[in-house]
């Protein structure tokens, strides 16, 4: 019954009393009314002054991994709560140990971490849980619904606050056994790993000619200053570089769906490679034409070589939809331009198509460092110049039987 309904019947109860002098009609209103009173006003201030806290040490971890959570709610007022039931909306996929800990929820692949407490004035309750670790992805926590009412149980109130949280799970490693490296040449470098070469877009200074020089290198500004033919000095940089491009299309015809073994798989072997090629002292970079969970845009992230580096390409692999921003072979020649000469071009697909093909042997024309993944059931085409890398999804399947 609503507050101007109970309003109207005790009203009648104490005027009905007082006509007839029926004094416990008086008493029962009036009764009645301050009970109602109370609870209306317990109801108002239950939620006021309550703090929820979600402590993760940790945010990132793969699969199968454990991170440890802390939850504590503190009533900071005098005003007890006699009961107080918390819903934290939470993913599957990084439920607690404790399976019963999540109430089924309405949203797919979510649930509610839900926990029901008594708190006294100026208390605080810590619980403690620990996450198991699912699929790759980066997972938002939150909202949070507080519950409660007054200690009658004539009502109920609650209050929703956003609370906003990332994990990610980074993707799976591939054994590098699996992978079938080339023992000599893992990534398709050639020669010594020591090598250093010069990048044209970096100019450091000027020097004199010499005939070995190419056209392209002559410094034409300081060379109508001194009046003598200049070449450019560039800036060296270490051979150790590789671009891995990843190719999210798992078909021919991209509309018509996603194949999402074969995308796993895919994340799963580009994740390997930046962690492989880093572990080797490589400076990785990558660049993938499939959108992430917070954005569409195209992503690419320039060559580095540390642990943080390292982090960042796995957190964004986490990241990768099926969303494909930029069709593959164009996005391969943009990205191959923009890359520094001397570096390594690994190109991960499941889709070899006579568009791919074109694509690469145009690229082969001005770049000599050239690795294809292929991740396609039938072996690549042979390429002259391209050192050929087939890992089959059957492939990882036959591994792990094993």
């Amino acid at each position: 019954m609503k507050i101007r309904g109970w309003a109207i019947l005790i009203l009648a109860l104490i005027l009905a009393g007082t006509l007839f002098r029926v004094q416990w009609l008086v008493g029962l209103g009036i009764a009645t009314g301050g009970v109602l009173g109370i609870a209306h006003l317990w109801r108002v201030r239950v939620l006021q002054n309550i703090v929820y806290r979600r402590s993760l040490i940790y945010t990132r971890g793969f699969p199968g991994e454990t991170l440890p959570l802390r939850l504590s709610i503190e009533n900071q007022k005098r005003l007890p709560v006699t009961w107080l039931r918390i819903r934290d909306s939470w993913p599957l996929n990084l439920a607690p140990e404790e399976r019963d800990s999540l109430a089924p929820s309405h949203v797919p692949g979510r649930g509610y971490l839900t926990n029901i407490y008594h708190l006294w004035g100026y208390r605080r309750v810590v619980r403690d849980f620990r996450l198991r670790l699912g699929g790759r992805g980066v997972y938002s926590l939150g909202p949070v619904t507080l519950e409660s009412g007054d200690p009658f149980g004539l009502g109920e109130c609650h209050e929703e606050i956003e609370m906003p949280a990332t994990v990610t799970v980074f993707p799976q490693l591939v054994p590098r056994s699996h992978l079938e490296l080339f023992s000599e040449d893992p990534y398709g470098e050639r020669g010594t790993r020591k090598r250093l070469f010069e990048d044209p877009n970096l100019t450091i200074g000027v020097r004199p000619y010499t005939p070995e020089d190419t056209f392209r290198q002559i410094h034409w500004p300081a060379t109508a200053r001194t009046g003598q033919l200049q070449t450019r000095v560039y800036q060296p940089i270490s051979a150790q570089v590789m671009m891995l491009c990843v190719n999210v299309a798992t078909s021919e015809h991209p509309w018509l769906g996603t194949l999402p073994e074969v995308l796993e798989h895919l994340i799963r072997v580009a994740a390997s490679f930046c962690y492989y090629g880093i572990e080797d002292g490589y400076a990785v970079g990558l660049a993938v034409n499939g959108g992430l969970t917070s954005a569409d845009q195209l992503m690419q992230i320039q060559p580095g070589r540390t642990m943080d580096h390292l982090a960042i390409l796995l957190q964004a692999l986490a990241g990768v939809t099926p969303l494909i921003t930029h069709p593959f072979e164009r996005f391969l020649v943009h990205t191959a331009s923009h890359v520094a000469m001397g570096a390594t071009l690994v190109i991960l697909t499941a889709v070899i198509n006579p568009s791919l093909i074109e694509a690469i042997t145009l690229i082969k024309r001005y770049r000599h460092h050239l690795v294809l993944v292929a991740l396609s059931e039938a072996p690549p085409p042979s390429l002259a110049g391209v050192k050929t890398i087939h890992y089959p999804l059957s492939s990882e399947v036959k591994g792990k039987k094993e």
